[in-house]
């Protein structure tokens, strides 16, 4: 039979063997989870961005809720107060996005950065497309 002692050292031994576990597979997540967004930017950065840039616009990578799958961007630029963000949100970066990682991303919800100018102006002096003049 075990002594009060020996048990105690059992008892404390079995807590550090289970703590080093916890903390093992807390590192291996944490880890898992920085890679998985590391893969989501680099597929914003180079398969959604470029095509968002032309309009004059950005889209970024802002964060990832892993417990539900909700991805955050950020829209900048141009999609600022475009009423065609929302289009680009749902039909462009979503889809792609749920297409490449469909066990990890279930939707995308963006965040909209400083409004610059969501229309088209031309730099010619006093240009005006819609004049009749």
């Amino acid at each position: 039979m075990a002594t009060v002692e020996e048990q105690n050292d059992i008892y404390n031994l079995k807590n550090v063997v289970i703590e080093n576990s916890m903390s093992r597979l807390v590192q291996k997540r944490v880890m898992k989870q920085s890679v998985l967004e590391k893969r989501i930017s680099d597929v914003i950065d180079t398969q959604i961005q470029p095509g968002v840039a032309m309009h004059g616009g950005t889209v970024s990578f802002s964060r990832m809720n892993h417990e539900t799958g909700m991805v955050t961007v950020e829209m900048a630029g141009s999609c600022s107060g475009c009423s065609s963000s929302t289009a680009t949100l749902k039909m462009g970066v979503e889809q792609m996005l749920m297409y490449k990682f469909p066990e990890d991303v279930t939707g995308v919800d963006a965040d909209f950065g400083e409004v610059t100018n969501p229309y088209y102006t031309d730099t010619r002096d006093g240009y005006n497309p819609w004049r009749t003049e």
